[in-house]
């Protein structure tokens, strides 16, 4: 008990964890990443709206007629007719961005790489790509372990390279950094030790003015849920949109249509307990045996009051990011 407190780091209201690198079971170091799932652990079972099927359009029945609905009468207005998602594991999929996606009027396709399905060349002119999470970091990239990640990082290249809508979030914003050449690392504090955010904690939002296409809407500051344990600078020539006091750069604007997300809007309820559940050795570690108990209660006091903003800003950026 005494470890766990030692190891309990306060800022501000923030709850930090410091810890060493957490090591795979046969003691190798692992990656400081988002999702710390142990890699042989057995395939969790999952929320409506993470995992699509291989290779399909992901489109839950109760949500199909809708979503017909509404591509007839939105996709007029938009560049962008179909979303891309490449996933990396079963319990990091799109969740909200592909129900926001459909209400938008676009069809949503779920890419499996973690089950052998192609990363494409490049995206067509209809097309936005979404990169999710995973449990791989930058310094994977070459890995035969993750051999996705080399044509993940020359896919987004491209898209940087011709202007094509994308949206990364945590890995997959991680990615987009590496690629714009801004530096990907452990989070530190002052005395060199590691810190992992998990939990529950708000963001401050840097809004141009109440027109935002991105921003608009919402407060200087929302509560949004956090599982990562590396952070990006800033890339030279974003738009920083969003930051806290541990992580300067929580999100960003680069070029025109390139958006990347260290948090988590996208999750709910399920998506919080499915991956408490699958990274339950890392949530115990970060934050002692009563992690589980804790997260539960901060989900209690923050998922439902900031529902309306996380909304906002991800149909803010999926329409921002459609309409070309």
């Amino acid at each position: 008990m005494q470890d766990f407190l030692d190891g309990l780091f306060f800022f501000g209201s923030r709850r930090l964890f410091l810890s060493e690198p957490p090591t795979r079971r046969d003691g190798v170091a692992r990656s400081e990443l988002f999702w710390r799932g142990e890699r042989t652990a057995p395939r969790p079972k999952v929320g409506r709206g993470l995992a699509g099927p291989r290779g399909r359009r992901h489109r839950p029945r109760d949500e199909a007629r809708g979503a017909s609905r509404a591509f007839a009468s939105r996709s007029e207005t938009n560049m962008v007719k179909r979303a891309l998602v490449l996933q990396h594991v079963p319990f990091e999929g799109p969740a909200a961005i592909g129900e926001v996606c459909r209400e938008v009027g676009l069809e949503v396709e779920v890419r499996r790489l973690d089950l052998g399905d192609a990363v494409p060349e490049a995206v067509s002119p209809e097309e936005l790509l979404v990169v999710m999470g995973g449990p791989m970091g930058i310094g994977d990239i070459g890995s035969p372990e993750f051999p996705f990640l080399e044509r993940e990082v020359e896919l987004v290249r491209r898209c940087l390279t011709d202007e094509a809508p994308i949206l990364g979030v945590c890995l997959g914003a991680q990615l987009i950094a590496h690629v714009a050449s801004a530096p990907v690392q452990p989070m530190k504090a002052p005395d060199g030790a590691r810190v992992f955010e998990l939990g529950w904690a708000p963001v401050k939002l840097h809004k141009v003015g109440p027109g935002d296409p991105i921003l608009g809407g919402l407060e200087g500051e929302l509560s949004v849920f956090h599982w990562h344990g590396d952070h990006f600078a800033l890339p030279s020539g974003a738009r920083l949109l969003a930051s806290t006091e541990v992580c300067p750069a929580q999100g960003f604007l680069l070029g025109a249509r390139a958006v990347g997300l260290q948090f988590h809007i996208e999750v709910g309820l399920s998506e919080i307990e499915t991956v408490m559940e699958a990274d339950r050795s890392f949530l115990v570690r970060a934050r002692g045996e009563r992690g589980p108990e804790a997260i539960r209660e901060e989900t209690k006091l923050h998922e439902a009051p900031s529902l309306g903003g996380r909304q906002r800003l991800l149909r803010n950026i999926v329409e921002f990011l459609a309409r070309g």
